[in-house]
C-alpha cells in the first residue's frame, strides 16, 4: 500500500492519542518520520488524557500534592501510589514537610522532629553505622527514625549531622603495623592467613590489605601455594629415600613386570 501525506494524517484522525498512533498505525507512523511529517500530524492530536503531552504538562501545586499525600498511610504508597505527586515534591523540595506526617509504616508515628532535634540526637553517637543501628530499635519499638528523617532532608543536611563521627574505614586502623606484619609471620602462604582458625588473625589479614604498603612489607616472605593438577609423582620411596629423578632414559629401562606389578 502506498502512503501519502493526505492517507497518514487521515490515519492518524482515527487514533485519540500519539501513542495510540505510534503503536496501532506503526507503519503510517515509520513513514511520516521517515518523511519528516511527525510534527504537522501530531498537530492534530489534542493534549487530551492518556497522552505523553498531558501527563508531561499536569500542573500540580503544592496544596493538590499534599493533599495526595494525605490520602496515602505510608511513604510508599505516596511514592508509588502518587508517583507523579511524589516527583512533584521531590522536584519542589516539599517531602520534607510532607514526611513530618506521613509514617515510614503503619503503625510508626510521624517523623516530627526538628532539625535541631536530629543533629543533637546523631551527637550521641561516634559513627553512622552506630546511629543506624540505633535506629533500627527505634523503629522496632514503634518510635520515629531520626536517621531517615535526615536522609529526607537531603545530603547537605546529613554531611552537618555526621560531621563528628568517624569514617567506616577508620576501625582498621586500631592494628599497629608492626601488629599486622607479625601477624603474617606465623603463616608461608596469602591463603593461609586471610583463612586462618584464628578470627584474630584474619581480621588483621583483612586490615593489612587496606593498608598502603604494609600488605607488601608483610606478605614479602610468603610464597605462592602451587597446585599439580591430576596425580603427581611421590618424591620419596617406601624407606624415606628421595626418589630419583624420572628421565626418558629410565622410563625406556622399566620393564613390562613393574607396569604389571603396579596395577
Amino acid at each position: 500500500m502506498k502512503h501519502t501525506k493526505e492517507s497518514i494524517i487521515a490515519t492518524a484522525r482515527t487514533c485519540k492519542t500519539r501513542h495510540e498512533f505510534v503503536i496501532t498505525k506503526n507503519a503510517e507512523y515509520q513513514y511520516a518520520r521517515l518523511r519528516g511529517y511527525l510534527d504537522e500530524v501530531y498537530a492534530i492530536f489534542p493534549p487530551g488524557e492518556g497522552s505523553r503531552a498531558s501527563r508531561k504538562n499536569a500542573q500540580h501545586t503544592k496544596e493538590t500534592t499534599f493533599a495526595a499525600a494525605r490520602t496515602c498511610k505510608t511513604r510508599l504508597e505516596f511514592i508509588f501510589g502518587k508517583n507523579a505527586e511524589y516527583q512533584h515534591a521531590r522536584r519542589k523540595n516539599y517531602l520534607t514537610e510532607i514526611y513530618n506526617f506521613l509514617p515510614e509504616r503503619v503503625g510508626l508515628p510521624p517523623t516530627s522532629y526538628t532539625e535541631d532535634e536530629i543533629v543533637a540526637h546523631a551527637k550521641k553517637y561516634s559513627s553512622w553505622p552506630e546511629w543506624r543501628a540505633a535506629d533500627r530499635k527505634d523503629l522496632a519499638a514503634g518510635r520515629a527514625s531520626h536517621y531517615d528523617c535526615a536522609q529526607a532532608r537531603g545530603k547537605e543536611f546529613m554531611a552537618i549531622c555526621r560531621a563528628h563521627m568517624s569514617s567506616s574505614q577508620e576501625p582498621r586502623l586500631k592494628y599497629s603495623d608492626s601488629e599486622l606484619i607479625a601477624s603474617a609471620r606465623k603463616y608461608q602462604h596469602k591463603g593461609a592467613w586471610g583463612l586462618s582458625t584464628n578470627i584474630e588473625d584474619r581480621r588483621m589479614c583483612y586490615a593489612a590489605r587496606y593498608r598502603p604498603g604494609v600488605w607488601e612489607l608483610a606478605t614479602a616472605h610468603m610464597t605462592r601455594k602451587h597446585r599439580r593438577a591430576g596425580r603427581s609423582l611421590p618424591s620419596r620411596d617406601a624407606s624415606g629415600a628421595p626418589c630419583p629423578p624420572v628421565t626418558p632414559a629410565a622410563l625406556l629401562a622399566l620393564t613390562p613386570d613393574v607396569f604389571t606389578d603396579s596395577v
